[in-house]
């Protein structure tokens, strides 16, 4: 065995009895998604490729956050642009209409609507795939 084989195999785990099942190997951090996942490797095998798993902790506050900061954290988003939303209007008539956002938005947020015949419309998010047409209603071509 080479001494960069040997040495690689050290660094890797193998022949540590300690070992089994898998080991982490580094903590990745997605800025986009703002999560951490986990490069596992396994054990037994440290040859084969390491793979990716998402950190469950990381998905959970390390230490409690007090109101101020709780209150400064941005609101999630709940509907991203490029996904199906339903576009409605309660009142005296009830409108229900199938579209595509064309902005990302948390709930509150005003975003624009594509529907399939082209018709642009702007609403408010009011929940996941959710969107309350606007008063007076926007309605525009492209």
């Amino acid at each position: 065995m080479s001494v960069p084989w040997l040495l690689a195999a050290m660094l890797l785990g193998a022949g540590n009895k300690s070992c089994t099942g898998e080991r982490v190997e580094a903590v990745v951090h997605d800025a986009t998604t703002r999560r951490d996942w986990l490069r596992m490797r396994d054990c037994a095998h440290p040859e084969w490729p390491a793979h990716l798993q998402l950190d469950p902790i990381g998905q959970r506050l390390k230490e409690p956050l007090g109101y101020a900061e709780a209150k400064a954290l941005p609101a999630p988003i709940v509907v991203k642009a490029g996904m199906p939303v339903t576009v409605w209007q309660d009142g005296t008539a009830h409108i229900r209409l199938s579209g595509v956002a064309a902005q990302s938005a948390p709930i509150g947020g005003e975003i624009v609507v594509r529907l399939g015949s082209g018709w642009l419309l702007r609403g408010v998010v009011r929940g996941p795939g959710s969107v309350e047409l606007s008063a007076p209603a926007g309605w525009s071509r492209p």
